[in-house]
């Protein structure tokens, strides 16, 4: 038996609303370049921290939009894709991790571009949420397949960029002598 939305108990609702933050984190993250170890949902500790994204070492930090994708992604999920400002300060009261790396990074442009990336990759967000919430963890493979990474990294780096200007899935490039140049990577 499926459950719907309103179905759900209190609990179940939260660990759903964890795992669209934290698949956001890990879909937002790869998308702006990083590496994603994996994500996970657990039962909150003493800091009522119910999941985290782990990436590899980024020689460049992390991104601003990394971190205020679990947000974004929350609140996506309760009202669509119109939401206002106001909704995100809100809710970075209760993220004062993502709210503090957020207001470290000084910029201003951080929420729209944040927004706009969250909307194209909503499809994977969901999709990997959806695992997350069934299975407590997800790898970084599982983010590229997701994406529909190509598993060639000079296509995937095209894909990436293609993504953050705001194409899913991204056209992938097909090797010489296979045809058309392009084609939509559709799996």
């Amino acid at each position: 038996m499926t459950k719907t939305l309103t179905d759900l108990t209190a609990t179940e609702r939260r660990e759903l609303t964890t795992a669209l933050h934290e698949a956001a984190h890990a879909v937002v993250g790869r998308v702006m370049g990083l590496t994603v170890r994996r994500a996970v949902i657990h039962t909150p500790d003493s800091l009522g921290h119910a999941g985290r994204c782990e990436f590899a070492t980024a020689p460049l930090g992390k991104p601003g939009e990394v971190d205020l994708a679990g947000t974004v992604a929350e609140l996506r999920f309760e009202h669509g894709p119109t939401f206002s400002a106001y909704a995100v300060t809100d809710r970075l009261g209760v993220h004062c991790d993502d709210r503090d790396a957020l207001t470290a990074s000084g910029d201003p442009g951080t929420l729209d571009r944040t927004r706009r990336v969250v909307e194209t990759t909503w499809q994977p967000i969901r999709e990997l949420a959806a695992r997350l919430y069934g299975y407590r963890e997800v790898s970084g493979e599982q983010v590229d397949a997701a994406l529909r990474l190509s598993e060639y990294a000079d296509e995937a780096v095209i894909q990436l960029s293609a993504i953050r200007a705001g194409h899913w899935p991204a056209a992938r490039p097909i090797v010489p002598g296979g045809g058309d140049q392009w084609r939509l990577h559709l799996h």
